[in-house]
């Protein structure tokens, strides 16, 4: 089954990142939540899009950048049906994020939300690949243990 807008709008945890990834671990990504424009459709193709903020481990915005001036950047995803994409800038360098959604299965057997992303800042050589948790979800116990 194809996840929805619903699927994703939640608080994750980004997890281990790719060397160079513009995300870093321990960030967070706010996805439709409060203070984040709520799911909409665009006013041009009636795409469906959500709100979302980046913040550090001290949970400074890292997108919106704080530093930058007021821009007319939208800080919308949008949902292509399958995955979340976004395009824009920070801290003067073109930034493009794409995210998709699969279940994970824990070694006890309980299924949880996980997100795959992928990065790209400036150009296209410059690639990050990251996941993330729910905030909240189930611990993944260590496989070595």
């Amino acid at each position: 089954m194809f996840p929805t807008v619903k699927d994703f709008v939640k608080v994750w945890k980004i997890g281990p990142t790719s060397s160079g990834c513009w995300l870093e671990e321990g960030w967070t990504l706010s996805i439709g939540m409060s203070g984040e424009t709520a799911p909409t459709l665009t006013a041009e193709d009636y795409a469906v899009c959500v709100g979302f903020t980046v913040r550090d481990q001290t949970g400074t915005p890292v997108l919106p950048d704080p530093t930058a001036p007021p821009s007319e950047q939208p800080l919308v995803l949008v949902f292509d049906g399958i995955t979340l994409r976004w395009a824009g800038y920070s801290q003067k360098q073109p930034l493009q994020i794409f995210i998709a959604l699969a279940p994970a299965k824990l070694i006890s057997g309980a299924t949880v939300p996980y997100l795959y992303g992928t990065t790209i800042v400036g150009d296209p050589d410059q690639v990050g690949v990251w996941g993330a948790d729910a905030q909240g979800s189930p611990p993944h116990p260590d496989p070595q243990a």
